[in-house]
C-alpha cells in the first residue's frame, strides 16, 4: 500500500486541532518521552537526545550539550541544558 503523505498530513491536523491549547505542550512532552523510551534519539537526527527521568535534572544529570532536553516522566517538567554541568538546567515547563 502507498504512503499519501497529503493524507497523513491532513489527519495530524485533525488529530492537532482536537486536543485543547492548554495540554498541547503536554501532549508534546509525553509525545517526546514516548519516541526516546522506544529507541527514539529525540535530537533532530545528530544522535545527541533528550535525557529523561524524575524529578529535576537540577545536580543530578550532566547535559551531553548545551540546548539539550529533559524531562520529567514522573510529571509535566521539561528543562534545557544553559551549560554543561549539572547545575545548568533551566526549566521550561512545570
Amino acid at each position: 500500500m502507498a504512503l499519501d503523505t497529503n493524507a497523513l498530513i491532513n489527519d495530524a491536523r485533525c488529530v492537532a486541532n482536537c486536543i485543547p491549547t492548554g495540554m498541547q505542550v503536554a501532549v508534546l512532552i509525553s509525545l517526546a518521552a514516548q519516541i526516546i523510551a522506544n529507541g527514539g534519539t529525540g535530537g533532530g537526527g545528530t544522535g545527541q537526545g533528550m535525557q529523561t527521568g524524575a524529578g529535576s535534572p537540577v545536580g543530578v544529570k550532566t547535559p551531553e550539550f548545551v540546548g539539550q532536553l529533559y524531562t520529567d516522566q514522573s510529571a509535566t517538567g521539561l528543562w534545557q541544558a544553559t551549560g554543561l554541568t549539572s547545575a545548568d538546567w533551566t526549566a521550561l515547563i512545570l
